[in-house]
């Protein structure tokens, strides 16, 4: 090897090294958050500051209710804005609420911004479980992304996810 440049098993070391780093990050804000609310902010804030989506959000599950509810989104909305809630049945929400395994999409209009519906792209939708249920969705979107350039944030937002899940529903069950 070249002097100075890593070999594969350093690469890969390395990787994992950042990615438990990474989710020791997330386990430390979210044991931060003071609620639900908070622990969602927190959740999609690090993952938009650590990872290359444009828009990262996280919706909830309201089964009690039939609904979905956006609960945070990087970078944030404006003040004020009113929350923004789905239907359980509005598209892509049945697919992704039946996924076990994160999923690449082509974003709605919704996640790609308002006012830009001409900016087009993809989304990874990696769903947060709790005892084999889905809770919720978190979700990065990539403006002109390909969908095979994601495999990697594919397989990251799913350890995010499953990292995340048990302290959003704890914090959810507090609220």
């Amino acid at each position: 090897p070249i002097a100075g440049a890593a070999s594969p098993a350093e690469t890969a070391l390395l990787e994992k090294i950042e990615e438990l780093s990474f989710l020791r990050a997330l386990n430390d804000r979210l044991a931060d958050a003071g609620d639900f609310a908070s622990a969602c902010r927190a959740l999609v804030e690090l993952v938009w500051e650590e990872y290359r989506a444009d828009t990262v959000a996280y919706v909830s599950l309201d089964a009690a209710r039939g609904l979905w509810r956006l609960e945070a989104l990087a970078p944030e909305r404006a003040a004020g804005a009113e929350p923004v809630e789905f239907a359980l049945d509005a598209a892509p929400f049945p697919a992704l609420r039946a996924a076990s395994e994160p999923m690449v999409l082509d974003a709605p209009a919704w996640l790609a911004g308002a006012g830009t519906a001409d900016r087009q792209g993809v989304f990874v939708s990696a769903p947060t479980q709790v005892r084999g249920a889905t809770t919720g969705l978190l979700i990065a979107f990539y403006a002109g992304g390909a969908v095979a350039t994601l495999e990697e944030d594919r397989r990251v937002l799913a350890l995010v996810a499953t990292a995340a899940a048990l302290a959003l529903d704890a914090a959810r069950s507090q609220a």
